[in-house]
């Protein structure tokens, strides 16, 4: 999740994730905020239980290189691009991760 000094809707799509029924993820947050948003957030993934962590980045990056980072920061064989500013229903992942293999198995 790439974000910048947007609390209100970084806490919510934090808390999305945490709900989150699929139960194999980590949360990467690449902020380009303050050193007191930064830590408002890795306060956040905390007090959520979420397994993650929040890089930095300078300012003035591109988006594009914003979510390199977080893939580079990413432990996991799947990634999915998770945004400050959606709300995601709690199957979203699930139901993403099972899409491939249904259309696999001709389902």
């Amino acid at each position: 999740m790439v974000t910048r000094d947007r609390p209100a809707l970084a806490a919510r799509a934090i808390r999305c994730f945490a709900d989150q029924r699929y139960p194999a993820r980590e949360l990467v947050v690449v902020s380009q905020g303050s050193a007191a948003y930064t830590a408002r957030l890795a306060g956040l993934i905390r007090a959520y239980g979420v397994e993650g962590r929040v890089v930095g980045a300078e300012a003035g990056l591109p988006l594009g290189a914003l979510r390199n980072r977080s893939l580079d920061a990413a432990g996991g064989d799947l990634v999915c691009s998770w945004d400050d500013d959606d709300c995601s229903h709690p199957d979203r992942l699930a139901t993403q991760v099972a899409a491939p293999w249904e259309a696999a198995r001709g389902q």
